[in-house]
């Protein structure tokens, strides 16, 4: 009963496997509609299945390629193919047309792309010209150098790239030992592996590297420590384990001892010593001069086959493999002819169509063969010639006919039963297709027994216990083969084969944590589901799209400065069309729309046609408040042939696009209504005391014009007198662009015993987020308000100032801060001063802001009513504290140590605070404290005595400033 349900299960799995043939061709002719229809993101989906499923078809990695080229993935399209071409030697299923199309397309596609690299590469060379110190464009020049496979150049430019920055990454230097093993730059390659496997202890590529690189220069002690090292990280990595192996092959020299032996002819001389040491390539190419000298073509052919993956001195070996498959075309083509003659005179002649059908097979010409042999099988059906049934049966599994394989194999072992060579090729099909694996199994028994050290029967045992599921059982039958042979292809094959089959293993218990991070970012719990990626990512090499999927999630959750920085990355590897839009996506949500618009115009540059990233452009222009492009892209997409539901979604984008214009302004007004509450205090040790409180409200005409009034009541105390400054001003607000900001306000000032006075304020802004500000300001008004004195309090005359200050901030490669002021003050009493200040400063962290601070003031003349320093100097270390730094809150620490350049040095000190708080959309709070002391020259102040010893005294302060803008309407 067990034996009939295994056999229902085995014959289900061979219709299963029917079916899903049928299935991958009905996903390639979709994959081709979805072509011809421009939708090849999703032909790209269904030709990777295809791909998987019938991975040596020429024609499936061209289409891949056609579909990467579109979207302008030009590196995966090279790829693609070059996989194809490479497949164009064995097989048959291409025809001619499409052998010189590909061969055609990739030439064209090979031009354009190293067009792309080089004026890549010209682009970084003018910034080194601009800012040679730069490391990354030395980097950037060496990668697209290694894309052209122009191996020296790329050596050179990583040698300048790596002097350059000490911090490089893993990345990096594998990248850079591939290109000095292309140069044989060995000894060098040891030498930087050496270095940064002690850099970064725990990276197994490295390990791996530095294996191969200490054991191609003969240390193969140090080589096996290193593989060994690199598989305690990670235990089945196949480039390592291939390593090891080859590490514990070392040559051994052994004492010659003195031995009488008979006459050994060279071809078999250098047989038997291959046989011992397969990599000996010198013998193998003597042993091949003797294969052609005696005219054994075919035996040449294979050793040069062997060498190809290693031929050491490539020069030599294309030279005698152009003169060996030339000699054997010419010799077998000849043979052909007359064999061809023979059966055209008579169709059954057996031994001529036998010959024939070998000569074929000698040139891989297996449907020709086929051909033959079907035609004479025709007329001949009751033939029983085993050894032409034989190769019939081979050259029907060749071209993956394994159906009739199996049945010629049955009709042979019907009349030949004990013959090893049936009964093992008969297994092997089973195994290749798989099925009947039990039948299997006892044919392979009965040939083991009598050929137990045959690496073809050791290896299809161990392929066969691989299908079984016991991995331990077919590793030991590897080892058993590579004892045998340790450079045998098949053996090297199986082991490959076991390498994978443990890799998905293990890889299916991590899957399992993926798949329910998967699963909760499908059920929209992002947060959650992020946890689930990340421990999987800990314990996986990911492809591009899974870091897509993983930038997806972070999209999700909100983290849009991680899903930035992951599509960055994928970005940075070729265009990719759903990564781009993704990007974009997220500058969008996190709020910067200017760099939104950009991605998307340029999405849509590329994909023209394509109504979701359109739709999307038309939101980011409209976000930005470009109203004239959105409209554009509004009626652009009303010409094309909408749907119901896409129509419904243009309409949308529609009614989101303010009218502009007369009729806009109109019809928007006010655009906004925003007030604007303020307050201030100073205090210092002097006895000055001001206090500032009063308001701003801005009624918006439309996006680029608003007027406004402020009120402000200016409060200086001295002793027990107090003088009251009142202003009243209008203003008129421009917003040129999102970047560009002015300010000009006019009106009046009035104080207690003195006639009104014009106040007069102006403030010019350009502010580019998280790069650089400007700022330019004018005030002119009482100079009690703008020199922070006491003096005019109870001072029978009161004089005017003009204040000018120009201000800045610009930040360098994300790391380095450049901000100051310089200003100038013009007072009635005809002085005259002016302050300028410096402030570089690094980011530590993302958090911590370092820096030096420069300060000079200087005044005309000296006066006894306000703070007039005469070449005033002080140098201080200052720092910024980021507690927080998101779209709702800003809070920050600051601090200054500093000391004064005077005839006493003194000492600056200084704290302070600044927060930005912003609990809903139309309403922000800011705030400001700071307290410090520092040093004045006591001849500038009338209580002081000018001829004092002591020209310096201390001065402590303390200021604050609170202020709301809610926006009304």
């Amino acid at each position: 009963m067990k034996r009939t349900a295994f056999l229902v299960i085995i014959f289900l799995l061979f219709i299963v496997s029917s079916t899903a043939q049928q299935n991958v061709q009905l996903l390639k002719q979709e994959a081709v509609q979805h072509m011809e229809a421009a939708r090849f993101g999703e032909a790209l989906d269904l030709l990777n299945k295809v791909i998987t499923s019938q991975p040596r078809i020429a024609e499936n990695y061209y289409l891949r390629a056609k579909c990467f080229e579109n979207r302008n993935s030009n590196y995966n399209a090279i790829v693609d193919f070059r996989r194809a071409i490479n497949l164009l030697k064995s097989d048959r299923t291409v025809s001619e047309e499409l052998r010189s199309q590909i061969n055609a397309e990739y030439n064209n596609l090979l031009t354009i792309w190293h067009a792309e690299i080089n004026k890549r590469i010209n682009g970084y060379k003018r910034e080194i010209a601009i800012n040679p110190n730069n490391a990354f464009n030395y980097l950037e020049i060496g990668k697209n150098y290694r894309l052209l496979e122009e191996w020296k150049t790329a050596e050179e430019w990583y040698d300048q790239y790596l002097s350059r920055d000490d911090n490089p990454s893993p990345d990096e230097i594998i990248r850079y030992t591939e290109i000095l093993a292309k140069t044989k730059s060995i000894k060098k390659g040891e030498i930087v592996l050496k270095k940064f496997t002690l850099k970064y202890p725990e990276d197994w590529r490295l390990w791996s590297k530095y294996g191969y690189f200490t054991m191609w220069v003969g240390n193969y002690k140090n080589a096996q420590k290193a593989f060994e090292q690199a598989l305690s990280f990670k235990p089945y990595f196949t480039e390592a384990l291939e390593g090891l192996e080859q590490a514990k092959r070392k040559p051994y020299v052994r004492v010659k001892q003195k031995t009488t032996r008979k006459k050994e002819y060279a071809i078999d001389r250098y047989y038997r010593i291959l046989k011992k040491n397969p990599a000996n390539t010198d013998i193998r190419y003597k042993l091949i001069d003797e294969l052609i000298d005696k005219k054994r073509i075919e035996e040449a052919f294979q050793q040069l086959q062997f060498l190809s993956k290693n031929p050491v001195n490539q020069e030599k070996f294309d030279k005698k493999l152009k003169f060996v498959t030339n000699y054997r075309d010419s010799l077998y083509q000849l043979e052909i002819q007359d064999l061809q003659n023979r059966v055209e005179l008579n169709p059954n002649d057996k031994d001529a169509i036998k010959k024939l059908a070998e000569y074929y097979e000698y040139l891989e010409d297996y449907e020709s063969a086929i051909v033959i042999l079907d035609t004479y099988l025709t007329e001949n059906p009751n033939e029983t010639d085993t050894e032409l049934l034989y190769r019939y049966a081979r050259l029907s599994a060749w071209i993956k006919e394994f159906d009739r394989a199996l049945e010629i194999m049955d009709k042979i072992l019907a009349t030949n039963p004990d013959n090893l060579d049936y009964q093992m090729f008969k297994a092997q099909i089973l195994i290749w297709t798989p099925q009947q694996l039990d039948v299997a199994e006892s044919l392979l028994d009965k040939v083991y027994a009598k050929r137990p050290n045959s690496i073809d029967v050791i290896v299809s045992f161990g392929s066969l216990r691989l299908l079984q599921d016991n991995p331990e059982a077919a590793q030991e039958l590897c080892n058993k083969a590579k004892e045998i042979n340790p450079s045998h292809q098949d053996a090297l094959k199986l082991q490959s084969n076991i390498d994978f089959y443990l890799l998905r293993a293990e890889e299916e218990k991590t899957l399992v944590i993926l798949e329910e991070g998967r699963q909760l970012f499908l059920d929209s719990d992002c947060k959650e589901a992020l946890k689930y990626y990340e421990k999987y990512l800990e314990e996986a090499t990911p492809t591009n799209l899974l870091l897509k999927e993983y930038g997806d999630v972070n999209f999700c959750a909100e983290n849009y400065d991680k899903a930035l920085e992951i599509y960055q990355g994928i970005l940075a590897d070729g265009y990719d069309y759903d990564v781009a839009l993704m990007e974009a996506k997220a500058f969008f949500a996190k709020g910067d729309s200017l760099k939104a618009v950009e991605k998307f115009e340029m999405i849509v540059q590329e994909e023209p046609d394509d109504f979701e990233s359109n739709l999307f452009l038309c939101d980011a222009y409209t976000k930005a408040e470009i109203y004239d492009s959105a409209k554009a892209v509004v009626e652009r997409l009303r010409a094309w042939d909408l749907d119901s539901a896409e129509i419904a979604m243009v309409n949308l984008r529609e009614t989101w696009i303010p009218v502009t214009g007369i009729m806009g302004t109109i019809e928007a007004f006010p655009a906004y209504v925003g007030f604007a509450p303020t307050g201030g205090f100073y205090t210092d040790n002097l006895g000055f005391r001001l206090l500032t409180y009063g308001g701003r409200l801005e009624l918006g005409i439309n996006r680029y014009l608003a007027i406004g009034a402020s009120f402000y009541k200016s409060q200086i105390y001295k002793n027990s007198a107090t003088r009251d400054y009142n202003s009243f001003k209008g203003h008129i607000f421009l917003n040129l662009s999102y970047n560009f900001r002015a300010d000009f306000g006019y009106g009046v000032v009035n104080t207690p015993g003195f006639d009104k006075e014009d106040e007069i304020e102006a403030n010019v802004d350009y502010l580019e987020k998280d790069l650089m500000r400007f700022t330019f300001s004018y005030k002119h008004s009482y100079s009690g308000i703008l020199l922070y004195t006491s003096s005019f309090v109870d001072f029978p005359k009161q004089y005017k100032t003009d204040h000018y200050k120009l201000s800045g901030s610009y930040l360098l490669n994300d790391a380095l801060l450049f901000k100051g002021y310089f200003q100038y003050l013009r007072n009635t009493d005809e002085n005259e001063g002016n302050s300028f200040q410096l402030k570089p400063g690094y980011f530590l962290k993302d958090y911590l802001l370092l820096g030096y601070e420069f300060y000079y003031s200087n005044y005309k003349f000296e006066s006894k009513l306000y703070y007039t320093p005469i070449d005033f100097e002080s140098h201080s270390a200052w720092a910024d504290w980021i507690v927080s730094d998101t779209e709702r809150l800003q809070f920050t620490f600051s601090g200054k140590l500093g000391i004064v350049s005077a005839e006493n040095t003194n000492i600056i000190r200084e704290l302070g605070l600044k927060t930005k708080y912003k609990p809903a959309k139309n309403f922000t709070l800011e705030g400001e404290l700071t307290v410090g002391s520092t040093v004045r020259q006591k001849s500038t102040y009338a209580s002081e005595d000018p001829t004092a010893a002591e020209r310096t005294f201390s001065y402590s302060f303390a200021s604050g400033r609170i202020s709301i803008f809610w926006n009304l309407w």
